[in-house]
């Protein structure tokens, strides 16, 4: 997650949240949005195996990496309003 936050910046993605999700996991949390194509990112990581103390669910649970992508809407250029 580090290396993410260090190095999407130098290929055109601008941070905008970097640290603890609000939530009861805790879990780290990076936002990112692609300056030219509006592209929008959210990558959770969750570790459940250090928790404190987890929850009967939380133990079944396997250390993951979850990642979430939003897109602009795509209009073609050719389009014209009352096109049929």
């Amino acid at each position: 997650m580090d290396r993410l936050h260090r190095e999407l910046p130098k290929h055109g993605w601008k941070v905008y949240r970097y640290g603890e999700a609000n939530s009861k996991a805790r879990q780290l949390r990076l936002e990112v949005e692609d300056k030219k194509e509006h592209h929008t990112v959210t990558i959770e990581l969750s570790l459940p195996s250090t928790y404190p103390n987890p929850s009967k669910w939380e133990k079944k649970m396997r250390d993951s990496i979850s990642i979430s992508l939003a897109s602009p809407c795509y209009v073609d250029k050719a389009y014209k309003p009352n096109d049929q």
